[in-house]
């Protein structure tokens, strides 16, 4: 009798217990908003055309830059400032100019040495000129005495026919001889004297050739001391100090 009083009276617990709880369920479930949104206000919200691609993040900071590679140009001579391209910070390429300098004695030295060049060139094509005049009458000799040799070479041997034949005295026929002799001695020695000349006239060119190198590289030594006054920027990069001294 006992045991089904307890038992009945565990039940009615249970069922009370039970029901409690689903009433404090149903209340939270009713005092709680259903499908609660945040609160955005309309000015808050944004239209925008999203695009495919990557996904970029940008951050913003504050730093100092640094150059990677700091080169210092300087002057390559005194001289005097005549024009400044840029100034302080301005953004160069390699080449661009920056400071032209003037230096009275370099550029002196570089008309002399320009002048001295157009000397040499001028003596250099004087002399190609003279020893051309040289060689070509030489070269007009030469043929004629060789003309004159091929037909008195003819002429003797048609003289030796004749002579066999008793036609002309044997007297003639060795003055014959002696003229082609003379006139194949002359063209031998016309044509050594010509080998010796334009050997010689060969030495005197290259030694004005060689003048004329010499002028050349002093003039160009010089103009390019010129132009150096004409600092340019080395490499592209930013112009960080400009300093001239008065």
């Amino acid at each position: 009798m006992d045991q089904i009083i307890e038992k009945h009276f565990w039940r009615s617990n249970a069922t009370k217990a039970l029901s409690f709880a689903f009433l404090l369920v149903l209340g939270v479930w009713l005092v709680w908003p259903r499908n609660r949104l945040p609160s955005v206000r309309r000015s808050d919200l944004v239209v925008a055309t999203v695009l495919n691609g990557p996904f970029q993040r940008s951050i913003r900071a504050t730093g100092v830059f640094e150059p990677e590679i700091q080169l210092t140009v300087t002057a390559p001579d005194v001289g005097e400032v005549v024009k400044v391209y840029v100034g302080n910070g301005a953004v160069v390429k390699a080449g661009d100019p920056i400071v032209q300098l003037k230096n009275l004695e370099t550029a002196q030295r570089a008309q002399t040495a320009e002048m001295n060049l157009r000397q040499a060139r001028i003596k250099l094509a004087s002399l190609q000129l003279e020893l051309g005049t040289v060689e070509l009458e030489l070269e007009n000799e030469l043929s004629t005495v060789a003309s004159d040799f091929r037909i008195q070479k003819r002429q003797f041997e048609s003289e030796e026919g004749l002579a066999e034949r008793g036609v002309i005295s044997k007297q003639q026929l060795l003055q014959s001889q002696a003229k082609t002799e003379q006139l194949e001695v002359r063209l031998a020695m016309l044509h050594k004297k010509q080998t010796r000349l334009k050997s010689l006239h060969q030495l005197k060119l290259d030694a004005e050739n060689a003048l004329v190198v010499s002028q050349r590289t002093q003039s160009e030594q010089a103009t390019e001391a010129q132009n150096a006054l004409l600092i340019r920027a080395p490499q592209a990069g930013v112009l960080s100090e400009l300093s001239i001294n008065q």
